[in-house]
């Protein structure tokens, strides 16, 4: 029988949030593996930015690292993009920002995190360059923030 990403099981979430409150700062490796005894060796999260797969427990991780049954590619390069894409102008911007003031952190982001509205004048920045400028990472960070 062949499987697919679709088949992989995962808790449901909330429209475009998805998975977001169900996994906290402060408890994080606790709700994953929280997560991975109810959904099993391998499920899927649901973020604003696409879904996150997570693999759980050691049988699954050996099985996963083993060169000579998987060929392994994690995540789509720009540079793939290009290749795939020669004769079209492929503009992709990875935005990695630090602490942001968002509902995930259970006690409030400290007062020097960032701003949400300091992340979309970020993404404004790149997507208001000419079609010539590809803008392809920005990280934003807040300047108080420990490294």
């Amino acid at each position: 029988m062949t499987h697919t990403l679709d088949d992989i099981p995962g808790p449901k979430g909330v429209p475009v949030l998805g998975n977001m409150f169900e996994i906290k700062q402060a408890t994080m490796m606790q709700d994953l593996m929280k997560l991975g005894r109810e959904w099993g060796p391998i499920f899927v999260l649901k973020t604003p930015t696409g879904p996150r797969y997570i693999v759980y427990g050691l049988e699954m991780v050996d099985d996963l690292c083993d060169d000579s049954r998987f060929d392994k590619l994690v995540g789509v390069s720009q540079r793939e993009l290009r290749q795939t894409h020669e004769n079209q102008a492929i503009r992709v911007t990875l935005i990695e920002p630090g602490m942001v003031d968002t509902p995930f952190f259970d006690d409030g982001a400290a007062d020097w995190a960032l701003q949400p509205d300091d992340i979309a004048r970020a993404a404004m920045f790149a997507l208001e360059q000419p079609e010539r400028v590809d803008v392809n990472e920005i990280l934003i960070r807040p300047s108080a923030q420990p490294i």
